[in-house]
């Protein structure tokens, strides 16, 4: 039973909630977590029911959470694969044995207009942000794949002292906290750099920022970064995930994984004249990124499916 084996309530709760399940026409798999391996499992669909898998998951995801059955019985499993990026879409084709023709590429969405970031010199206020400092930051938890010490690292490199990091995201006090705040006080970074504890106002914050970085290892596509875009930030990043594509259409710049010194440069290029870049990642955002565009992708790809197409 995968992830809930080890949790005995867990797995009644989820046998007693299967038991009452009304048999399906498809089932939806919405994720390639061990979790959702458990569910589908429990389930247990009638081989000629079809399943959909929606992965939002690249290579650490797929091989550093799923053990090697689960991640079989939901790849093989599922007649169709939904990709929730290109990137994610390339990495099951060549990394995993996906046939192209069983994989359709839905990219992740926001609800634009709920996104509403406050006034700047209100949110630096609030978090001790100098009112003219130059702010670069990301949201998400600080730990080894999303690498905020690699932002940190770039931010050091451009050697200036109007530059302040934010991150949200985690917990300061969490031995991820920790390591931030230690690898701050080694690049002499110190007081610029502000870590937030994760909070349910996290687009307001937003106001705060002047370049969204995504300093990850891997991310497939970001719905922090997909905010950021609607909020106006111009985007930075290494090609390390979807939102690489959205900096190629013109909503910041993206650089190769590891060099640190191109994504200190990205940073300055996007401080200096980031206004254009910040209005067109809004406007691809709203364009092919907003909750309605998305969810109607997803719901062409489970009617083709049930009709057999």
């Amino acid at each position: 039973m995968g992830a809930l084996a080890g949790d005995p309530l867990q797995h009644r709760v989820v046998a007693r909630a299967t038991a009452r399940a009304t048999p399906a026409d498809l089932v939806y798999v919405n994720g390639a977590t061990p979790p959702t391996a458990a569910l589908l499992r429990a389930l247990d669909p009638a081989p000629d029911v079809p399943v959909v898998l929606h992965v939002h998951e690249l290579d650490v995801g797929l091989r550093g959470s799923l053990d090697e059955a689960d991640r079989r019985l939901l790849l093989d499993r599922a007649q169709h694969v939904i990709a929730v990026s290109e990137a994610v879409a390339a990495l099951l084709r060549t990394g995993h044995g996906v046939a192209p023709e069983r994989i359709t590429v839905c990219e992740g969405f926001v609800d634009v207009a709920a996104i509403a970031p406050r006034p700047r010199a209100e949110v630096r206020a609030e978090l001790g942000i100098a009112a003219d400092a130059a702010v670069v930051g990301s949201v998400g938890l600080p730990d080894w794949r999303k690498d905020p010490e690699h932002l940190l690292r770039a931010v050091a490199r451009l050697d200036d002292p109007q530059v302040e990091v934010l991150w949200v995201g985690g917990d300061p006090a969490s031995t991820d906290g920790r390591h931030l705040r230690d690898e701050a006080a080694r690049l002499g970074l110190g007081a610029r750099v502000h870590h937030v504890a994760h909070r349910a106002d996290v687009a307001g914050l937003l106001g705060a920022f002047d370049v969204f970085a995504l300093p990850a290892r891997e991310d497939a596509l970001p719905l922090a970064a997909l905010e950021a875009g609607a909020a106006g930030l111009p985007l930075a990043c290494f090609r390390t995930g979807g939102i690489a594509a959205l900096c190629d259409a013109g909503a910041g710049i993206a650089v190769d994984y590891p060099d640190t010194d191109a994504f200190a440069r990205a940073l300055a290029e996007l401080l200096r004249d980031g206004a254009g870049a910040g209005a067109r990642a809004r406007a691809l955002v709203r364009e092919h990124h907003d909750v309605g565009v998305g969810v109607d992708r997803i719901d062409a790809v489970l009617c083709q499916v049930l009709a057999g197409t």
